[in-house]
């Protein structure tokens, strides 16, 4: 599952939630690949009003993947971007084995509706 440039539109606890209902969605081998822009860590999170955007570090992003139940497999940034514009990064996120019976009670769930 693709998710590109979403989570910087919602809040924290709507990214957590969101990407939790991505993951219990996934086949059993599935996985959800996450690409945003990252804010650089010296600066913090980022703003901008005029969007109604956050632009996220990559610590930031690695605990809403956590709240989420899932685990960073791997990353990659985007090469060959200028400096003046935001870093941009992929993650690939699989559930995480330690909150399995969550994924597996919340996709007994979505069973019934």
């Amino acid at each position: 599952m693709w998710v590109q440039w979403v989570l910087n539109y919602l809040t924290d606890a709507d990214a957590s939630a969101t990407l939790r209902r991505c993951a219990v969605a996934l086949a059993p081998s599935g996985r959800v690949i996450v690409k945003e822009s990252l804010s650089r860590d010296v600066h913090g999170t980022a703003v901008d009003a005029k969007d109604a955007s956050v632009t996220r570090t990559d610590a930031h992003f690695r605990r809403i993947f956590a709240e989420a139940g899932l685990a960073v497999a791997h990353t990659k940034m985007q090469p060959n971007l200028p400096r003046a514009v935001y870093p941009v990064c992929m993650y690939v996120l699989e559930p995480d084995a330690r909150d399995l019976w969550t994924h597996l009670d919340h996709a007994a769930m979505l069973r019934h509706f």
